[in-house]
Parts: C-alpha cells; sequence; structure tokens
C-alpha cells in the first residue's frame, strides 16, 4: 500500500514540475515575443523621425540654395 502511494505521490509531482516547467516556457516567449515587438516599434519610429529630419533639412537647404542663387544673380545683374 505504501509503494503505490510514494509511486503515485512521486507522478504527481513530476507532473506539477513538468507543468511549471512549461508555464515558465510559456513565460520566457511571450516575454521574447514582447521585447521582439518593442525593439520593432523603436527601430519604425526612429527610421521614421530620421526620414522626417532628412527631409525637413533637405527642403530648408533647397530654400536657402535657392535663396543664394536669387541674391547672386540680383547683385550680379
Amino acid at each position: 500500500m505504501t509503494g503505490t502511494s510514494s509511486s503515485s505521490s512521486s507522478s504527481s509531482s513530476s507532473s506539477s514540475s513538468r507543468s511549471s516547467s512549461f508555464s515558465r516556457s510559456r513565460i520566457i516567449s511571450s516575454s521574447s515575443r514582447l521585447v521582439v515587438v518593442v525593439v520593432v516599434v523603436v527601430v519604425v519610429v526612429v527610421v521614421v523621425v530620421v526620414v522626417v529630419i532628412v527631409v525637413v533639412v533637405e527642403v530648408v537647404v533647397v530654400k536657402v540654395l535657392v535663396v543664394v542663387v536669387v541674391v547672386v544673380v540680383v547683385v550680379v545683374v
């Protein structure tokens, strides 16, 4: 009788340790997915900000060049 109860308690403890390790692996995989999503969002935001800065700087440089060309033409003529 004691052999049966000890084997059933060992099987229940091994199944509970399996389920706890499974839940730990699920938590780790979900947290790693969250990290990947956060990294992708940060990279996309950085790329968008850099593109906006480049476009704004380009527009400002083109306006300055146009003003410089107009001033040079007016001074020369």
